[in-house]
């Protein structure tokens, strides 16, 4: 596992908000075409894997109950 300072992970975003901002870089994005739909799907496979655990294999919720 990686270790990253929170201040690190500040600045990490910091600087990618100016890059996005920076007007050459807003050209060069749109001239290279590049999708600004791109979704990383990790999150997605493991909100399945997530809900795996809490259905039965037809979707029904487990008869247990979820606390949060």
């Amino acid at each position: 596992m990686i270790n990253i300072p929170i201040e690190r992970l500040i600045e990490i975003e910091n600087e990618r908000n100016q890059t996005i901002m920076d007007k050459d870089f807003q050209k060069w994005f749109a001239e290279m075409n590049i999708s600004q739909s791109y979704v990383d799907p990790v999150g997605f496979i493991k909100a399945k894997e997530i809900m795996n655990k809490w259905t039965d294999k037809n979707g029904e919720l487990n008869s247990f109950s979820i606390v949060l």
